[in-house]
C-alpha cells in the first residue's frame, strides 16, 4: 500500500492509502502544532468540543442520528502527542460506497461531515456554548486528577518530566488543571481560530475508496480558512538529559511500587539504524519471551511487570517495573545484568530469528487495520519520513548482531526513578 500525498494549500496536505481489499474507509483531518505550555491545556479541551457537536448536530443526539444515517459510521475526536508535537485528530469511519444500498457517494459525505465537525462548532459572537465549555473543562480537570489512578502510567510521565525538564516532552498530553479555571468561552475560541491558523494539517484517507471522491470536498471546504494561515513549522527538539539527581524517589499512598530506569542512545540513533534499534529493543524488553521477562520477572520473580521501550520521536528508552519495594535494589542489579549481557553480545542467532518473527508478524498484519495504518503514517509524517510497514520489515530482516550490539552499546542510564508506597520498609 503506497501513500500518495496531494497538496492542498499552504500547511495542507492530502494523504492517501489504496487498498481494495477494505471493505470500508477511514479519514482523519490531524491538527499539528508544537507541544507549548500556553496552548496545550485550551487545544486538548477543544479536542472534546469539537467530539461533542457542531452547529449542524447540536446535541449528542443529533450527531448519532446522522452517524446511523451513515451507515453507522464511526466518529472520534482526540488529542495526542507525538514528540514535540500536539496532535488533534478528528476521525470518521465508515463502510465503502460499493456496499451501500443505493450506492450514494458515503466516502464524500463523510469528508463534508468531517468538515462540518471541524469548521462548524457550536460558537457565535461570544465564543464557545458557555455549559458546554464547563462541562468539558470539568470532564478535562477530572481525566486530569484521574491520571493518578494509573500509577504505571503516573510513573512513566514523572520520570519523563525530569529527564526532559524545561523541554517540550516534558508537557503532559492534556495540560495542567489548574491553568483550566482561566479558559472562558471566548477565550477558547480564540485558541481554536488559533490552531486553525497555525496547523500543520494532515488529512489521511485510507481503504478502497478513490481521491476523487474526496479532494474536491475536502479542497472546498478547507477553503474557508486558508486566508491567513501562518502554519508553524514542526519541529523535534527534545533531548533526553540527565538531571541533577539521577536516582529519585517520590512517595503516594499505593501497594505497588513502580521503578522507571530511563536511557538515552549516545551517540543518537540515526534512521539506517531503526531496524536494528526494534529487534534490540524487542529482544531486551518488549516481547513475552524478552531478556527482562523470562529472567527478571519469570526465574527471578522480581516483579509483577516489566517492560521496555524505545521512542524514536524524543530519543529516550525506558524499562519501567511494578514490585514491591524490598526488591528494588535486586531488581536494579537485575536489569542491569541484562543490558551489559546484551552489551557483550550474550545472545542466541535463535533469540534474534524469534524477535525478528514476532515484529515481522505484526508488520505484516498492520495492513489489515486501518486503525493502525492511519496512526503509523502520521507519526511517519511528522517525524519527516515515510516509511511504509513493509520498508520497516525489510529493516528488521536485514539487522546484524554486531549492529543490535552497536545499539546496545549506546545506551547509557541518565535516571533512576522510584515510585514508592508512603509506609515502604525503609522507613518502617
Amino acid at each position: 500500500m503506497e501513500l500518495k500525498t496531494v497538496h492542498l494549500y499552504a500547511g495542507i496536505d492530502l494523504h492517501t492509502l489504496h487498498d481494495s481489499r477494505h471493505v470500508s474507509n477511514r479519514l482523519s483531518i490531524n491538527l499539528c502544532v508544537p507541544l507549548q505550555a500556553d496552548t496545550v491545556t485550551p487545544y486538548a479541551l477543544l479536542g472534546e468540543i469539537l467530539g461533542r457537536s457542531s452547529q449542524k448536530y447540536p446535541t449528542f443526539a443529533a450527531l448519532n442520528r446522522r452517524l446511523y444515517d451513515l451507515y453507522g459510521s464511526f466518529y472520534d475526536c482526540r488529542v495526542s502527542s507525538l514528540g514535540d508535537c500536539q496532535v488533534l485528530t478528528l476521525m470518521v469511519q465508515g463502510i465503502d460506497d460499493r456496499f451501500c444500498l443505493e450506492k450514494e457517494p458515503l466516502l464524500t459525505q463523510l469528508a463534508d461531515f468531517l468538515c462540518d465537525m471541524l469548521l462548524c462548532p457550536c460558537a457565535d459572537q461570544n465564543g464557545f456554548d458557555a455549559q458546554l465549555v464547563e462541562v468539558e473543562k470539568k470532564n478535562q480537570r477530572d481525566e486530569i486528577a484521574a491520571q493518578l489512578n494509573n500509577k504505571r502510567a503516573w510513573a512513566l510521565q514523572r520520570a519523563r518530566e525530569q529527564v526532559f525538564c524545561g523541554q517540550p516532552a516534558a508537557i503532559p498530553r492534556l495540560g495542567w488543571a489548574e491553568t483550566l479555571d482561566a479558559i472562558t468561552p471566548a477565550s477558547l475560541y480564540s485558541s481554536y481560530r488559533r490552531l486553525l491558523r497555525e496547523a500543520s494539517i494532515h488529512i489521511i484517507v485510507s481503504g478502497s475508496g478513490a481521491l476523487s471522491q474526496v479532494e474536491e470536498p475536502l479542497c472546498r471546504r478547507l477553503s474557508a480558512i486558508t486566508a491567513d494561515r501562518r502554519p508553524l513549522s514542526i519541529c523535534h527538539h527534545s533531548v533526553p538529559t540527565a538531571p541533577e539527581k539521577t536516582e529519585q524517589l517520590e512517595e503516594m499512598q499505593m501497594n505497588q511500587t513502580k521503578l522507571v530506569f530511563c536511557l538515552a542512545p549516545c551517540p543518537p540513533f540515526t534512521a539506517q539504524q531503526y531496524g536494528a534499534v526494534r529487534v534490540a529493543m524487542a529482544l531486551l524488553g518488549s516481547t513475552p519471551f524478552s531478556r527482562l521477562f523470562v529472567n527478571v520477572r519469570e526465574k527471578e520473580s522480581l516483579c509483577y511487570y516489566c517492560d521496555g521501550r524505545y521512542n524514536r520521536l524524543n530519543g529516550l528508552t525506558t524499562i519501567d517495573l511494578g514490585l514491591d519495594y524490598k526488591d528494588c535494589a535486586r531488581a536494579e542489579k537485575a536489569v542491569m545484568e541484562q543490558i551489559q549481557a546484551l552489551q557483550a553480545g550474550d545472545f542466541s542467532d535463535s533469540e534474534i530469528e524469534d524477535t525478528k518473527k514476532y515484529l515481522l508478524g505484526g508488520f505484516a498484519s498492520m495492513g489489515d487495520s486501518l486503525g493502525e495504518l492511519d496512526p503509523w503514517y502520521l507519526a511517519q509524517i511528522i517525524e519527516g519520513r515515510c516509511q511504509s510497514p513493509e520498508q520497516a520489515a525489510d529493516q528488521v530482516r536485514r539487522a546484524t548482531r554486531e549492529e543490535m550490539v552497536t545499539v546496545y552499546r549506546s545506551l547509557k542510564p541518565i535516571l533512576r526513578y522510584t515510585l514508592a508506597e508512603e509506609q515502604h520498609p525503609e522507613k518502617e
